[in-house]
């Protein structure tokens, strides 16, 4: 449980993209992820959030796999070819 609370607190200080075409969904998750990181910024496809992250520094992005215009997968490889060093989680 220490171990939680360790990465809670780092998280704190960490800024996050979030995307999911989902509205709902991206909705409910948003508040629990502004509960656990610093910042959290939203994008409803792939191509938005290159856009965002094009003009804003984030720690971790987080994306859905299946999207409209641009997907997490072709979304991912392009933010990788900005950062190479940007953890990137697939759901």
């Amino acid at each position: 449980m220490e171990q939680f609370h360790s990465l809670v607190d780092y998280a704190k200080n960490l800024s996050l993209l979030y995307v999911e075409d989902d509205v709902a969904l991206q909705q409910e998750t948003k508040v629990i992820l502004e509960r656990i990181f610093n910042q959290v910024d939203t994008a409803l496809d792939g191509q938005e959030a290159l856009e965002m992250f094009k003009a804003n520094y984030y720690d971790l992005v987080i994306t859905d796999l299946e999207m409209p215009r641009l997907n997490g997968l072709e979304m991912s490889k392009a933010i990788k070819a900005m950062n190479k060093e940007i953890p990137i989680v697939v759901v």
